[in-house]
């Protein structure tokens, strides 16, 4: 194997950090009535689509519907629950600002 040439290094010059601060800056996330109100819909909806799931989930007879309807309650279940948790973090954000 031949050996390879590498070529010659320049030097750079360090620019110096002032702040690490200034380089990764955090917005602060404000609870506007836009965005409760997009939780809460996203939400009533979630709950509207694991409710008529779990209903089909106890009135389908086949066992591939049981299964698909009970994973599509879980899920959106669990989706639902997230956005609870959401809307209850923005609700006390709103509550904090005052």
């Amino acid at each position: 194997m031949a050996s390879k040439k590498r070529g010659k290094r320049i030097a750079r010059k360090k620019v110096p950090v002032k702040n690490k601060k200034d380089l990764h800056p955090i917005n602060r996330v404000r609870a506007t009535g836009r965005k409760i109100r997009l939780v809460v819909r996203n939400l009533v909806v979630f709950i509207l689509l694991s409710i008529i799931s779990y209903i089909l989930y106890l009135v389908s007879e086949k066992d591939i519907y049981i299964n698909f309807f009970g994973f599509a309650y879980v899920i959106l279940g669990v989706v639902a629950l997230a956005l609870f948790i959401v809307l209850l973090i923005l609700v006390l954000l709103k509550a904090m600002k005052r």
